[in-house]
């Protein structure tokens, strides 16, 4: 689960007549979620507070905050409870969708089924070439450099 999201965004700084920015902005969760749903609508709200359309943007990033064990932040006490924001059902209807959601890409292959804000056609992926398939849960994933 993450506490919260942070939203960043870049201009280029080659063009020294055009501006530049360098802008991000955070929203903290009034509990930690996993909820894709929850982590997405802020994120775009996020976003749309940041964009401006006249700028010519080079980098962007979306980034979970404080990210914990579900039954870690389960075992917290919470000053405000209930969610007012996400009451019990929503997030409940929330679990149960992303649990659907994995179950369907399970069966029939990866992004077989996806939010319709991931774009039918993204525009941009990652270079992964050189990452290593489990690169960030396994340490024997890790490519090994040798000086000989």
């Amino acid at each position: 689960v993450a506490s919260g999201v942070y939203v960043y965004m870049s201009t280029s700084g080659r063009d020294p007549n055009a501006p530049r920015r360098n802008v991000g902005l955070a929203v903290n969760f009034a509990r930690p979620t996993n909820s894709t749903p929850e982590f997405l609508s802020s994120a775009l709200r996020l976003t749309r507070t940041l964009f401006d359309p006249n700028l010519a943007w080079r980098k962007a990033g979306v980034v979970a905050l404080e990210t914990l064990d579900e039954s870690v932040a389960a075992s917290r006490r919470f000053l405000f409870e209930p969610d007012p924001e996400r009451p019990a059902e929503r997030r409940e209807r929330d679990r149960r969708l992303c649990e659907a959601l994995d179950k369907a890409n399970a069966t029939f292959g990866k992004k077989s089924v996806f939010f319709a804000s991931d774009g039918i056609k993204p525009r941009w992926t990652p270079n992964a070439r050189f990452v290593s398939p489990s690169y960030t849960t396994d340490w024997n994933a890790l490519p090994v450099v040798r000086a000989d």
